[in-house]
């Protein structure tokens, strides 16, 4: 496995094998990172200037109205929420408020929340753009928000109230937007257009 890194400030950039060796030169940066099966790819993302989606991304494989999220923990080290469109363009302004969107027309959390709670985060706010756009599809990679948190499967025991509160608004959001012939696909992480590019 390898991992690429720019760093912005510094326009410093390389390419390391482990997950530490790359957190302990880009964490409190801002960095981009992502990790890569073999090292001409990660080669390649740096030569195109270490973007996290491309500017012409392949789009043949996926539904072209559908609303697409993701989350990941990268740049600060807490973690950051993506509801795009097909082509990667943020759709947040659309349904938050901008002091709450970043400068990558993403969202971060507070500090201390999970990636799974980040990925719950994102469908909620992609149920809410979806029912006010009357947009009928949701796609995601995580099959754990997919097919068990969002219909209320979960073991209690083992995540926090907040947690669960948001599972709660999720589910019921699910239905809403079910009602209205929608529906919540899987797609793979290396074809989503919100795939933030730096989960570990």
């Amino acid at each position: 496995m390898f991992y690429a890194y720019y760093i912005e400030e510094e326009k410093k950039y390389g390419i390391v094998k482990t997950w530490n060796e790359c957190q302990a030169l880009t964490k409190g940066k801002n960095a981009r990172y992502k990790k890569f099966e073999n090292k001409n790819d990660a080669t390649s993302w740096l030569e195109s200037g270490a973007l996290y989606t491309p500017k012409s991304k392949e789009t043949s494989q996926l539904h072209k109205d559908a609303t697409y999220f993701d989350s990941g923990t990268g740049r600060t080290g807490t973690v950051e929420v993506k509801v795009c469109d097909v082509y990667g363009d943020s759709l947040l302004p659309f349904i938050m408020p901008k002091d709450k969107i970043n400068r990558y027309g993403n969202y971060f959390l507070s500090e201390n929340r999970t990636n799974n709670f980040g990925e719950l985060t994102a469908l909620f706010i992609a149920l809410k753009y979806s029912i006010k756009y009357n947009i009928k599809k949701i796609c995601g990679d995580s099959k754990l928000i997919i097919d068990f948190w969002s219909i209320g499967r979960y073991n209690e025991e083992k995540i926090d109230k907040d947690t669960i509160d948001l599972i709660e608004k999720v589910v019921k959001l699910r239905k809403e937007f079910e009602k209205i012939g929608g529906e919540i696909l899987h797609v793979s992480g290396d074809i989503n257009p919100a795939d933030l590019g730096f989960h570990k």
